[in-house]
């Protein structure tokens, strides 16, 4: 009686009250997490988050540079939306949720869009998408009006629902005490963070954490150099032979005005100290920057970053850091080792997240296309040579070569047949009327032990 009570209650609940419900029984969030006893708790957070924007992104020429080239390689990437029918999937070309993409919001392009959405997940390891859907009506589960919009990763934070819903809803440090943004109208994508206590797995791990360090060496570096430049001749200290002992007040003014006036733009900084005791001068400073070091520090906080990204750092004018063969294999790695990875997750929160508001009843994907790459193109030319090998060896049919080629199947009924190539027959099966051998030659071969 008991079993069928419960199994009433469960088919009188919604699917997302059905999640709740198995949330509850999660033996995994109530042991980690039971220390959450009541809603309105701050999940933990990388407090630093701030700062990778405001000192490493926007900070820092390196981390700017490399991190925009990645995001606008793969905003440059196109996607399309495929239907499965009979057990095979079909281009769609035009489509609703097309024309909705191609305008995510008010504002922004689809290009923008995916920009600042790489951007997000590169700096602070989050890619957080505020989209509201319908809740009513013949186009539930739509988007609003308001269409996709990114979330300030740095000033988001997570406040608990309590163990059983971890997360409760996303709220911002500069209001908190505003109503926070239901985690259904919510597209959140994360690099994995494998801290779970007080929650913070359920915000991702910043790249530029690793690398936070040397990010803020190279910062100093540049602050440093910048200074030198402004500043002018590094101090030192300058003695007059005439002057046994130390000048006098007057001395020192006029030998501070001859400078000026010598030196131009009235400038009162590093001005030579004027000392008796004979000429001499007296280093105290640097004489370049090459002496601090800078330079090298700055190459190899590029290298850093570049390795934590992945990405080759001799695509970002580092050819002593380069171990590739030519630029064209960087350029590859740079879109299998990065840029591809973060397309798959992208495109499968739109599958996801987005999409079935618009499939319908329709089984319907979104996936990145990769057939107008420059960069991936080389590749695709290398795997027609062995794929045609298997075509003319009669292993796969036309459709095969099609899929293995990344090419949508055609309906026709001959690319779906293997053919054998007829102009090849077995040494033992000619006679002398096919290879049209008279017999005075037949005697000729045989008396020469040659075979034919």
């Amino acid at each position: 009686m008991a079993l069928k009570t419960f199994l009433q209650n469960l088919k009188a609940l919604s699917k997302k009250e059905f999640r709740a419900e198995i949330t509850r029984n999660n033996e995994l969030y109530k042991s980690i997490l039971q220390y959450i006893s009541g809603e309105g708790m701050f999940l933990d957070r990388d407090l630093s988050t701030d700062d990778y924007v405001k000192k490493g992104y926007e900070g820092n020429a390196d981390v700017f540079s490399i991190a925009n080239k990645i995001a606008a390689k793969f905003a440059m990437a196109p996607g399309k939306l495929q239907v499965k029918r009979k057990n095979k999937w079909e281009d769609v070309d035009s489509h609703e949720f097309l024309d909705v993409i191609q305008r995510p919001n008010h504002y922004q392009t689809w290009f923008e869009f995916k920009m600042a959405w790489e951007l997000f997940r590169l700096i602070t390891g989050n890619s957080i998408v505020y989209a509201p859907k319908l809740e009513f009506g013949n186009d539930k589960g739509k988007l609003t009006p308001n269409g996709l919009l990114m979330m300030p990763t740095q000033l988001v934070e997570i406040r608990s629902g309590g163990w059983s819903k971890p997360i409760g809803e996303y709220t911002f440090t500069i209001n908190e005490a505003e109503k926070g943004i239901s985690p259904e109208n919510v597209w959140h994508e994360r690099f994995p963070s494998l801290q779970y206590e007080h929650g913070r797995n359920f915000m991702g791990l910043s790249p530029l954490k690793a690398a936070v360090r040397i990010i803020y060496m190279q910062n100093g570096g540049y602050d440093r150099a910048a200074k030198m430049y402004n500043q002018g001749m590094p101090p030192f200290l300058i003695s007059d032979e005439n002057l046994v002992t130390q000048p006098t007040k007057e001395q020192k003014e006029q030998f501070e005005n001859v400078w000026r006036k010598k030196y131009k733009d009235d400038r009162n900084v590093n001005i030579p100290a004027l000392m008796g005791s004979g000429v001499k001068i007296h280093q105290l400073g640097y004489k370049s920057v090459k002496e601090l070091g800078i330079l090298e520090n700055i190459q190899d906080g590029r290298r850093v970053f570049c390795n934590v990204l992945q990405v080759p750092a001799d695509l970002f004018n580092d050819s002593v850091g380069s171990t590739f063969n030519n630029r064209s294999e960087a350029r590859k790695e740079m879109w299998t080792d990065r840029i591809m990875v973060d397309l798959k997750a992208f495109h499968e929160g739109i599958t996801n997240n987005i999409l079935p508001g618009y499939a319908g009843k329709e089984t319907m994907r979104y996936i990145p296309d990769y057939s107008e790459i420059e960069e991936l193109q080389e590749d695709k030319a290398k795997k027609s040579i062995w794929v045609s090998r298997m075509y003319n060896d009669s292993v796969i049919s036309g459709n095969e070569y099609r899929e293995i080629l990344g090419i949508s199947p055609l309906e026709e009924e001959h690319l779906n047949r293997k053919y054998i190539a007829m102009n090849r027959i077995p040494v033992d099966q000619i006679d002398s009327e096919v290879l049209d051998i008279t017999e005075e030659e037949k005697a000729f071969y045989q008396k020469n032990e040659i075979t034919y």
